[in-house]
């Protein structure tokens, strides 16, 4: 994967996250920096972050992006990686479509929160 093909699919998946602030280049900065995590397969990418909280390490699926395929036959390196990380759980914020793939179906993810906004 180029990098240029990788900035574009970062990119389009930042476009469905209106509440984030990040470019694709914050985001290539980001993992270039060690603060997040790229894997790719294919013409797919995912972006991961280590939280560190107080009594725990969560594992932030931060960025998915490309053909759902090859991000499921990636998804396991990334999760057995976090759990290498120490992280016991983890977290990702999606448009509700994300329901019905693999992670629901195969993988345990549940819904916990809503997320509400509001403009000021």
């Amino acid at each position: 994967m180029t990098t240029d093909s990788l900035s574009a699919q970062i990119q389009r998946a930042l476009a469905h996250d209106v509440h984030s602030g990040y470019t694709a280049h914050d985001v290539l900065n980001a993992v270039i920096d060690g603060d997040m995590q790229l894997w790719t397969n294919g013409e797919s990418v995912i972006v991961t972050q280590l939280i560190k909280e107080p009594r725990a390490v969560r594992l932030h699926f931060f960025v998915a992006a490309g053909d759902l395929q090859e991000i499921q036959e990636l998804y396991p390196e990334v999760e057995a990686w976090g759990r290498g990380m120490g992280a016991t759980s983890a977290t990702f914020i999606g448009r509700k479509g994300w329901a019905r793939t693999f992670l629901t179906r195969e993988e345990g993810w549940n819904t916990t929160l809503a997320l509400f906004e509001k403009g000021l």
